[in-house]
């Protein structure tokens, strides 16, 4: 890691950890994470946590009154992949409610997956979705029972804006370029979220669900195995896939909400709903 003036360069990805000032990003003229492309044009400012980019700051506080839905959420409906654990069945129905607060009206799709092979079948027949999430106990390496970074790679690709994937370090940043979040991130057209630490979710009937990303003792040891030094969890992370390359994102985010993500990816123009 290197500190140049107000910002942290990481060699290891090729990139600035905390971001360039969001003004023009926000117009889609500039990478967040590169230096200004023409410096007679910007000015390169005081740098901003990524998690405060599009939101004044704060990334949807309760109650949600700085949520700006989609336009067309009064009236179109999105389509939902959900793919899931039959022993997470339960939280369905917190994830369906979660969306409807940003999303309005969706088609949802349930896709049961206990084995690599019935998430294949499932995956392969989908041709355009607006959020896919995955919902399964996960590591950097494996999903869904078994689906490893070798079979993901066989995985069609589709047409996809947004794929979370909740499950716990699936995008740790120990294997960055060697997690299934990265090798999930080249499987869709758009932007892959997930989280660098051990994931703990709240389910609320009241509320909104929340998603924290922690460091804790199985977060620690993917670290030590990989011989890097002792970190601390970067929490929600974004893999972005621009058609040229894959780029990895630092969200700032420890704690998501369905509203809050989808929100801040639209803001920051990384999905378009």
């Amino acid at each position: 890691m290197y500190c140049i003036q107000s910002r942290y360069y990481d060699s290891k990805t090729g990139r600035y950890i905390n971001a360039n000032s969001a003004k023009s990003a926000l117009q889609g003229e500039l990478n967040l994470f590169e230096y200004d492309i023409n410096p007679m044009k910007y000015v390169c400012q005081q740098t901003t946590d990524l998690s405060g980019i599009g939101s004044d700051g704060k990334i949807s506080s309760c109650g949600y009154s700085d949520l700006k839905p989609p336009v067309e959420s009064s009236y179109k409906a999105y389509d939902i992949y959900l793919f899931r654990l039959r022993e997470f069945q339960f939280q369905t129905k917190f994830i369906i409610k979660s969306l409807k607060t940003y999303l309005k009206k969706i088609n949802q799709n349930i896709c049961d997956s206990d084995s690599p092979e019935e998430f294949a079948s499932y995956w392969n027949k989908i041709k355009s979705s607006d959020v896919t999430i995955l919902d399964s106990h996960s590591n950097p390496e494996t999903i869904f029972n078994g689906l490893n970074t070798d079979e993901i790679r066989k995985l069609n690709k589709i047409n996809c804006k947004a794929l979370i994937i909740l499950g716990c370090t699936a995008g740790h940043y120990s294997y960055v370029w060697d997690n299934i979040a990265y090798e999930f991130s080249k499987k869709i057209s758009g932007t892959t979220v997930a989280s660098d630490g051990t994931v703990y979710p709240v389910f609320s009937r009241t509320s909104e669900s929340t998603y924290t990303s922690k460091d804790d003792i199985d977060f620690d040891k993917l670290v030590s195995l990989k011989n890097d030094k002792i970190r601390d969890n970067y929490g929600w992370i974004v893999y972005r896939n621009n058609n040229f390359n894959i780029a990895w994102y630092n969200t700032g985010m420890k704690v998501l909400t369905f509203p809050s993500i989808l929100d801040y990816l639209q803001r920051i123009g990384y999905v378009k709903f």
